[in-house]
């Protein structure tokens, strides 16, 4: 539970916008101040390269403990409020509304078959002014929330590191992280994407591990679907991994509703790593695998803070 929050958090960054809703709508439009925070004295339970998580139970009751006694903030995200859209709301009926007509894709109903998590999702740019539009015209005034809470007692909050035991969702924290900041390095080339969503549902019970993309002018360039594996992993292992990833990425066209002149579809397993059966099989594919255009395999290497990655091998 404890990496699910942070794999969630570590895509979030100060410039973001987000929308806030409970109780049957979103209350309103919200602009990130700062980098998320974390409860200082918390900290040493979520930062540095020696976490074991095999002991999250007893992390847990630390945190419960000090949330009973003392502060309830853990994670801390510094937010302002939209100069114009603070006190307005919109009823998620509308959202489903215009999902239901086709006129907003990428914010997927949070069904409890589908999303068992309940994992915070995101937007594109273009539907996120769809839902800015949707404040002007269907929004009423409502009384401005009593905020009590402080960052006095915050620090940054550390992602870049796995733990030593790979813990998988540790791997997708760090990978959120590194995609979103502009770090991630494979095999010494840069890689970078503006938007970056994790466990994203794409297709009934199917989730997605990471999902990224650039915008330009509103239009969607070469999103990348990624596959997460802690383990080493063989041909056979591979071989489902493959269909399952070009089987999600066959709902893309649906979730972005793409100009199909930009939108080349890249598949990426990332895994600790592969046997040479694997490599050598996955070698002889041809592409396009499904709606895949692209499809690299990725191994991971190292622990704490100096996690490597390094590109295996790819087809297209």
């Amino acid at each position: 539970m404890n990496w699910d929050i942070l794999a969630d958090i570590a895509r979030v960054k100060k410039g973001d916008y987000v929308l806030l809703h409970t109780g049957g709508i979103i209350a309103g439009i919200f602009e990130v101040i700062e980098d998320p925070l974390v409860d200082q004295n918390l900290s040493h339970l979520f930062d540095g390269p020696n976490i074991n998580t095999g002991n999250w139970e007893n992390n847990w009751n630390i945190v419960t403990s000090k949330i009973m006694s003392d502060n309830p903030v853990v994670w801390f995200i510094p937010i302002k409020p939209h100069d114009e859209l603070y006190f307005k709301e919109i009823s998620m009926d509308v959202i489903f509304d215009c999902i239901a007509k086709g006129k907003l894709t990428s914010l997927p109903q949070r069904l409890r078959y589908e999303d068992k998590n309940k994992t915070v999702k995101g937007l594109t740019s273009r539907d996120f002014e769809v839902i800015l539009e949707l404040f002007y015209n269907y929004s009423n005034n409502i009384n401005p929330p009593k905020i009590s809470s402080s960052s006095n007692n915050m620090i940054p909050i550390t992602f870049d590191y796995l733990t030593n035991d790979g813990y998988e969702k540790n791997l997708e924290a760090l990978m959120v992280y590194r995609i979103r900041s502009g770090t991630l390095s494979i095999s010494g080339v840069q890689f970078s994407h503006s938007n970056v969503l994790n466990t994203v549902p794409l297709g009934y019970l199917k989730m997605a591990d990471l999902l990224t993309w650039d915008e330009i002018n509103g239009k969607i360039i070469n999103p990348w679907i990624w596959e997460l594996k802690k383990e080493k992993i063989g041909w056979n292992t591979l071989k489902e991994e493959i269909k399952k990833l070009s089987k999600r990425a066959s709902y893309l066209n649906t979730f972005f509703k793409p100009s199909q002149e930009f939108f080349k579809i890249s598949g990426v397993i990332v895994a600790l790593d592969f046997t040479e059966e694997a490599i050598s099989k996955f070698q002889e594919l041809v592409t396009p695998i499904g709606v895949l255009e692209e499809l690299l395999l990725v191994k991971y290497q190292g622990a704490g803070p100096n996690v490597k990655f390094n590109l295996i091998a790819n087809v297209k």
